[in-house]
């Protein structure tokens, strides 16, 4: 699987994919069972490639708070921030075919470890909510 692909996993993943296989390709196609079942293709669908595509990378920027991309000679760097977490990565502008790949994997890969870290803090959030029940129930 090449690097754009478990790019591309990983924010599948986050985002609620279950089932990620490689197809037997050399453009790393990805197929898994989206969030929603995929009842109407027997469980299974195309994983987005959100690596190659804009429209993606877009709505990342989009969704949060606040964003931002911008470059310098080696790195494309990419900033999102929604009202808890705030993440910024750089991508080496060298190993990728393009500086405008190099921004796209930047920003999906930041949108990623945002919607990684929303995980744990909902989990902190259902033991602190627990905790407080058992103190207000208890004698």
């Amino acid at each position: 699987m090449n690097s754009y692909a478990k790019i591309n996993a990983l924010r599948a993943i986050a985002g609620g994919w279950t089932n990620i296989t490689p197809v037997n390709d050399a453009h790393g196609t990805l197929l898994g069972e989206p969030p929603d079942g995929a009842k109407n293709s027997r469980g299974q669908a195309l994983v987005p490639d959100y690596c190659g595509d804009w429209r993606h990378a877009g709505l990342a920027l989009s969704a949060y708070t606040g964003s931002s991309v911008w470059t310098d000679q080696a790195y494309a760097y990419a900033k999102l921030q929604d009202c808890e977490n705030t993440v910024a990565l750089r991508e080496l502008i060298a190993d990728h075919p393009t500086l405008d790949t190099a921004i796209k994997t930047a920003i999906i890969r930041a949108e990623t470890a945002i919607m990684n870290a929303r995980v744990p803090l909902a989990i902190r959030r259902a033991e602190a909510a627990r905790r407080a029940t058992e103190r207000a129930t208890t004698p």
